[in-house]
């Protein structure tokens, strides 16, 4: 099966109402240019990169990359879009409080929609990830990565509910990047 990414410029988030965002398509077999207003095949997942914090940068190629490998390692043959919001503390704090009932900063929100073209959005705190690279000692961008896998698992309906979750979760997380030792 080959995997190709393509990139435009297109939609909104749903929560963010961002439009500066990158668009990649992925479609085995299949090239495909995308509109605002266009519809993708049939086993295609679009990963829309929404950059809203840019005070810190964000690992847009290894992003791209990851996310294509687990879109062809897992073999996914649902459709829709996948945004993935790289925001600041503050954004996700407000998330949290507002979604999950928790006053709180977090490292990574997911919100499953279960639509045919909105698979969900996945939320990453870039300053907690840099706060947590420090910490564990891996570099920012490892961080973002393993934050962006995690979350992107959650969507395709893991959870770490219970220690035999948790541990399966992980080892499918582990094949597409480093896994750090919290608990």
């Amino acid at each position: 099966m080959s995997a190709t990414i393509t990139q435009a410029k297109a939609f909104n988030g749903i929560h963010t109402g961002l439009s500066d965002i990158t668009f990649y398509h992925h479609a085995a077999n299949a090239v495909n240019d995308f509109g605002a207003h266009s519809t993708m095949s049939t086993g295609a997942v679009a990963i829309v990169f929404h950059h809203d914090y840019r005070t810190l940068s964000f690992p847009n190629n290894r992003l791209r990359e990851v996310g294509q490998r687990i879109i062809v390692g897992e073999q996914l043959t649902c459709t829709g879009i996948v945004n993935v919001v790289l925001c600041s503390n503050y954004k996700i704090r407000k998330l949290n409080r507002e979604y999950r009932g928790i006053d709180r900063v977090t490292d990574v929100l997911t919100f499953e929609f279960h639509d045919p073209d909105l698979l969900g959005e996945i939320y990453i705190s870039l300053q907690r990830a840099a706060v947590q690279a420090r910490k564990y000692g891996f570099s920012y961008a490892e961080e973002v990565e393993r934050l962006f896998v995690h979350g992107f698992f959650h969507l395709l309906g893991y959870k770490h509910d219970t220690i035999a979750a948790r541990l399966e979760m992980e080892q499918h997380e582990a094949r597409y990047c480093c896994l750090d030792a919290r608990g």
